[in-house]
C-alpha cells in the first residue's frame, strides 16, 4: 500500500484518527520577470481520506489560474496531522498549448528541467537558440544556419560540406551569378527531376500523397515548387497578368486570407500529373528565362515583388533566380530523402 501510495502521490493522513489541512501553492518564474508565489487555496481532508496530486490540482484549478505556457511550475504543499506538520513539494509542467504561431514569448527565455521530448520547432528565428546538459535520442536538425556548435566542436563547415558532395545541385544554384551559370543550374535541375519523377512514378499513386515525418507529400512538394516559380519568376520577373496557379502550394508562413487572394486552393487534392501538368509548363517558362539572360538583365529590379505577403524592397532578377534554382535543389533533398522511405514501406506492404 505504501509503495502505490507513493506512485500515485498520495500524501496523508497517517494517523487514521487525525483529521489534517493541506494547502496548496504555486511558485513560478517566466523570464525577464522574477520569481512569484502564492498560496491559491486550502483543504480539509478526514480521517478516512486521502489526498492526491489530482486533488491538488482541483484546488489549482477553482482559482482560477492556469499559468503561462510553457513556464515551469513548482507545486508546494504543508500538512498538519495532529500535533505534526510538514512540508512537500512536487514539480509538474502547465499544460502547453498543441502549437503557438507567429509569437515571441520564448524569445530570450530559459526553459529548465522540462520535458521537451517529441518538440517541433518550424520556420522560427533560433539565432542565439543555446542547448546545454539536455540528453536523449533522435534529435533532429534542420534549416539555414550560419554556425552550428555540437558539444563545443563547429560542425557547420563539414555540414555543408557533406551536403555539397550528395548534392551537388547545391553548389551550382548557391554559387551561379553569371547568365552561363544559371544556364547550367537550371540543366542539373531539370535532368534531376526528370530522373526523379521516373522513380516517383514507379509508386503508387497513394504513397505520393503520404507524409513522411509531417514534412509535405511528394505531390505537395510539386505543387510548393509550382508555387515558388510562380512569384519569383512568373510575378517578379516576367510580370505575367496571371502568374499564380490555383494548385500552387506557399510556405507555411503565409496567411490563409493572403494565399486565397493569390487564387490558391490550398485544400486541393489533385493527383501527381493534375500538379505536372502546370509544374512542367513552369519549368519551361524558366528555360526560356534563362536561355535569354543577359547579364545586364540580371542586375535589373523587377518591377513587382513576388507576392503581397512579401516585404516592400527591391527585388532583382539576379536574387529572384538564386531563389528558385535553390528552392528546386533543396526540395529535391528533400524529396529524394522521403522518396527512399516510401519505396522501403511499398516494398512491405
Amino acid at each position: 500500500m505504501e509503495d502505490e501510495r507513493a506512485a500515485i502521490g498520495v500524501l496523508g493522513p497517517v494517523d487514521p484518527h487525525a483529521r489534517s489541512r493541506v494547502r496548496v501553492g504555486w511558485r513560478a518564474q517566466r523570464p525577464p520577470r522574477p520569481i512569484v508565489s502564492a498560496w491559491l487555496g486550502d483543504r480539509a481532508i478526514g480521517p478516512t481520506q486521502h489526498t492526491t496530486v489530482a486533488a491538488i490540482w482541483a484546488i489549482w484549478a477553482r482559482a482560477g489560474w492556469s499559468g503561462w505556457p510553457g513556464c515551469r511550475v513548482q507545486w508546494s504543499w504543508s500538512w498538519s496531522v495532529g500535533g505534526a506538520a510538514g512540508r512537500s513539494r512536487i514539480r509538474e509542467t502547465v499544460p502547453m498549448s498543441a502549437e503557438y504561431t507567429q509569437s515571441d514569448q520564448f524569445r530570450d527565455a530559459r526553459i529548465h528541467m522540462c520535458d521537451l521530448s517529441g518538440l517541433e520547432i518550424r520556420d522560427c528565428d533560433v539565432t542565439g537558440l543555446k542547448i546545454v546538459d539536455c540528453y536523449g535520442g533522435n534529435v533532429s536538425l534542420g534549416g539555414g544556419f550560419e554556425r552550428v556548435v555540437v558539444n563545443d566542436v563547429d560542425v557547420t563547415a563539414y555540414v555543408e560540406a557533406e551536403l555539397d558532395r550528395l548534392h551537388p545541385n547545391r553548389v551550382l544554384a548557391r554559387e551561379a551569378t553569371s547568365a552561363a551559370e544559371y544556364r547550367a543550374a537550371w540543366d542539373a535541375i531539370e535532368k534531376q527531376w526528370e530522373e526523379t519523377l521516373d522513380r516517383a512514378r514507379r509508386l503508387p499513386e497513394a504513397k505520393l500523397h503520404e507524409q513522411v515525418d509531417g514534412e509535405w507529400s511528394f505531390v505537395e512538394t510539386q505543387r510548393h515548387l509550382l508555387m515558388a516559380a510562380d512569384a519569383w519568376i512568373g510575378n517578379a520577373v516576367l510580370e505575367e497578368d496571371a502568374p499564380y496557379h490555383p494548385l500552387g502550394l506557399p510556405g507555411g508562413g503565409m496567411p490563409a486570407e493572403a494565399s486565397a487572394k493569390l487564387g490558391l486552393t490550398l485544400d486541393a487534392t489533385p493527383t501527381l500529373d493534375e500538379v505536372l501538368a502546370p509544374r512542367l509548363a513552369r519549368m519551361a517558362t524558366v528555360r526560356r528565362a534563362v536561355d535569354g539572360l543577359t547579364e545586364a538583365e540580371l542586375d535589373r529590379v523587377c518591377g513587382r515583388k513576388p507576392a503581397d505577403p512579401y516585404p516592400d524592397k527591391d527585388y532583382v532578377v539576379r536574387r529572384c533566380l538564386t531563389v528558385v534554382c535553390k528552392e528546386e535543389a533543396e526540395h529535391h533533398r528533400y524529396a529524394v530523402r522521403d522518396l527512399t522511405v516510401l519505396e522501403a514501406g511499398a516494398r512491405t506492404e
